[in-house]
Protein backbone atom coordinates (compact mmCIF):
# COMPACT_ATOMS: atom_id res chain seq x y z
CA UNK A 1 0.00 0.00 0.00
CA UNK A 2 1.39 3.38 -0.92
CA UNK A 3 2.28 5.91 1.79
CA UNK A 4 -0.07 8.82 1.89
CA UNK A 5 1.75 12.07 2.51
CA UNK A 6 0.37 13.96 5.53
CA UNK A 7 0.83 17.60 6.35
CA UNK A 8 3.33 18.06 9.14
CA UNK A 9 5.25 14.89 8.56
CA UNK A 10 5.37 11.69 10.57
CA UNK A 11 2.13 10.84 12.49
CA UNK A 12 4.13 9.79 15.57
CA UNK A 13 5.83 13.20 15.61
CA UNK A 14 2.42 14.82 15.35
CA UNK A 15 1.13 12.75 18.32
CA UNK A 16 4.20 13.75 20.39
CA UNK A 17 3.64 17.42 19.56
CA UNK A 18 -0.04 17.17 20.49
CA UNK A 19 0.84 15.53 23.80
CA UNK A 20 3.30 18.35 24.53
CA UNK A 21 0.68 20.98 23.69
CA UNK A 22 -1.92 19.27 25.91
CA UNK A 23 0.58 19.04 28.79
CA UNK A 24 1.44 22.74 28.42
CA UNK A 25 -2.24 23.72 28.37
CA UNK A 26 -2.86 21.62 31.49
CA UNK A 27 0.03 23.34 33.29
CA UNK A 28 -1.31 26.76 32.32
CA UNK A 29 -4.87 25.95 33.42
CA UNK A 30 -3.68 24.62 36.78
CA UNK A 31 -3.01 28.10 38.08
CA UNK A 32 -3.81 28.93 41.66
CA UNK A 33 -5.66 32.04 42.73
CA UNK A 34 -3.42 34.72 44.17
CA UNK A 35 -4.96 38.05 45.12
CA UNK A 36 -2.78 41.15 45.32
CA UNK A 37 -3.47 44.70 46.42
CA UNK A 38 -2.74 47.86 44.39
CA UNK A 39 0.91 47.83 45.56
CA UNK A 40 1.43 44.21 44.50
CA UNK A 41 1.46 42.79 48.03
CA UNK A 42 -0.03 39.31 48.29
CA UNK A 43 -3.33 39.28 50.19
CA UNK A 44 -4.61 35.75 49.52
CA UNK A 45 -2.48 32.84 48.33
CA UNK A 46 -2.67 29.05 48.45
CA UNK A 47 -0.23 26.92 50.43
CA UNK A 48 2.34 25.83 47.84
CA UNK A 49 4.40 23.84 50.34
CA UNK A 50 1.79 21.21 51.23
CA UNK A 51 -0.79 22.00 48.56
CA UNK A 52 -3.55 22.30 51.18
CA UNK A 53 -5.21 25.39 52.56
CA UNK A 54 -3.98 28.97 52.72
CA UNK A 55 -0.52 30.44 52.82
CA UNK A 56 -2.02 33.92 53.29
CA UNK A 57 -3.71 35.66 54.94
CA UNK A 58 -2.30 34.71 58.30
CA UNK A 59 -5.29 33.94 60.46
CA UNK A 60 -4.88 34.84 64.13
CA UNK A 61 -5.46 32.16 66.71
CA UNK A 62 -6.18 33.68 70.13
CA UNK A 63 -4.54 32.25 73.21
CA UNK A 64 -6.49 31.23 76.31
CA UNK A 65 -5.38 31.90 79.88
CA UNK A 66 -4.44 28.56 81.44
CA UNK A 67 -5.48 29.62 84.97
CA UNK A 68 -9.25 29.15 85.19
CA UNK A 69 -9.86 31.75 87.97
CA UNK A 70 -8.70 34.43 85.47
CA UNK A 71 -11.70 33.69 83.23
CA UNK A 72 -14.97 35.67 83.33
CA UNK A 73 -17.82 33.88 85.01
CA UNK A 74 -20.88 34.15 87.19
CA UNK A 75 -22.40 33.09 90.48
CA UNK A 76 -25.91 34.04 89.31
CA UNK A 77 -28.66 31.43 88.89
CA UNK A 78 -30.04 33.20 85.78
CA UNK A 79 -28.39 33.11 82.39
CA UNK A 80 -26.28 36.19 81.77
CA UNK A 81 -24.09 37.12 78.82
CA UNK A 82 -20.37 36.90 79.50
CA UNK A 83 -19.03 37.02 75.93
CA UNK A 84 -20.48 38.86 72.94
CA UNK A 85 -19.14 39.83 69.55
CA UNK A 86 -20.51 41.09 66.26
CA UNK A 87 -19.00 38.93 63.53
CA UNK A 88 -19.32 39.44 59.78
CA UNK A 89 -20.96 36.54 57.96
CA UNK A 90 -18.17 35.29 55.68
CA UNK A 91 -18.52 31.50 55.92
CA UNK A 92 -21.57 29.28 55.51
CA UNK A 93 -21.24 27.74 58.98
CA UNK A 94 -20.16 28.75 62.47
CA UNK A 95 -18.45 26.68 65.17
CA UNK A 96 -18.10 27.72 68.81
CA UNK A 97 -15.87 25.92 71.29
CA UNK A 98 -16.25 26.88 74.95
CA UNK A 99 -13.92 25.86 77.74
CA UNK A 100 -15.78 25.98 81.04
CA UNK A 101 -15.45 24.92 84.66
CA UNK A 102 -15.32 25.97 88.27
CA UNK A 103 -12.45 26.05 90.72
CA UNK A 104 -14.89 25.27 93.58
CA UNK A 105 -15.85 21.60 94.12
CA UNK A 106 -19.60 21.03 93.96
CA UNK A 107 -20.23 24.04 91.72
CA UNK A 108 -21.79 23.45 88.31
CA UNK A 109 -23.62 25.39 85.69
CA UNK A 110 -24.89 25.63 82.15
CA UNK A 111 -23.86 27.45 78.99
CA UNK A 112 -25.99 28.42 76.02
CA UNK A 113 -25.34 30.20 72.73
CA UNK A 114 -27.35 32.97 71.08
CA UNK A 115 -26.81 34.03 67.47
CA UNK A 116 -28.57 37.13 66.26
CA UNK A 117 -30.42 37.33 69.59
CA UNK A 118 -31.94 33.85 69.19
CA UNK A 119 -31.08 30.90 71.44
CA UNK A 120 -29.51 28.31 69.12
CA UNK A 121 -28.40 25.66 71.60
CA UNK A 122 -29.80 23.66 74.44
CA UNK A 123 -28.07 24.47 77.74
CA UNK A 124 -24.84 22.46 78.00
CA UNK A 125 -23.80 21.30 81.47
CA UNK A 126 -20.61 22.55 83.08
CA UNK A 127 -19.37 19.97 85.58
CA UNK A 128 -15.58 20.27 85.54
CA UNK A 129 -13.72 21.27 88.69
CA UNK A 130 -10.15 22.52 88.91
CA UNK A 131 -8.06 25.63 88.41
CA UNK A 132 -6.51 24.76 85.03
CA UNK A 133 -7.75 24.74 81.44
CA UNK A 134 -6.68 21.10 81.36
CA UNK A 135 -9.39 20.31 83.92
CA UNK A 136 -12.13 22.31 82.15
CA UNK A 137 -14.98 20.98 80.03
CA UNK A 138 -14.55 21.52 76.30
CA UNK A 139 -18.01 22.12 74.86
CA UNK A 140 -18.60 22.31 71.11
CA UNK A 141 -21.54 24.08 69.48
CA UNK A 142 -21.92 23.54 65.73
CA UNK A 143 -21.07 23.52 62.99
CA UNK A 144 -24.37 25.28 62.35
CA UNK A 145 -25.63 27.37 59.47
CA UNK A 146 -24.65 30.99 59.87
CA UNK A 147 -27.79 33.15 59.68
CA UNK A 148 -28.12 36.29 57.60
CA UNK A 149 -26.67 37.49 54.35
CA UNK A 150 -23.01 37.45 53.33
CA UNK A 151 -20.97 40.30 54.88
CA UNK A 152 -23.70 41.34 57.31
CA UNK A 153 -22.72 41.52 60.99
CA UNK A 154 -24.27 38.90 63.26
CA UNK A 155 -24.10 39.03 67.05
CA UNK A 156 -22.82 35.91 68.82
CA UNK A 157 -23.37 35.74 72.58
CA UNK A 158 -22.29 33.12 75.11
CA UNK A 159 -24.36 32.99 78.31
CA UNK A 160 -23.71 31.12 81.55
CA UNK A 161 -25.47 30.43 84.83
CA UNK A 162 -24.66 28.59 88.04
CA UNK A 163 -26.97 25.67 88.80
CA UNK A 164 -25.30 24.08 91.85
CA UNK A 165 -22.82 25.00 94.57
CA UNK A 166 -21.48 28.33 95.77
CA UNK A 167 -18.49 29.05 93.51
CA UNK A 168 -18.03 30.72 90.16
CA UNK A 169 -18.83 29.07 86.83
CA UNK A 170 -16.24 30.34 84.35
CA UNK A 171 -15.88 30.15 80.59
CA UNK A 172 -13.64 31.09 77.66
CA UNK A 173 -14.94 30.71 74.07
CA UNK A 174 -13.42 30.52 70.62
CA UNK A 175 -15.53 31.24 67.51
CA UNK A 176 -14.71 30.58 63.89
CA UNK A 177 -16.39 30.23 60.53
CA UNK A 178 -16.08 27.06 58.47
CA UNK A 179 -16.97 25.83 55.03
CA UNK A 180 -18.64 22.61 56.18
Amino acid sequence: MPTIPRPGGDPLDEIRKLKQRVAELERRSNTQLITKDANGSTLVAPDRITGRGLARPYIPTPMIPAFLPDWPGTQQPEFSGKWVQSIYHQHPRIVIAVYAGSETPGTGGEIRVLIGGRIVSQPAPVTATGDSIYQANALLFGPALWPGEHMTPTTVEIQVRRTTGTGWVRLWPAVWGTEA
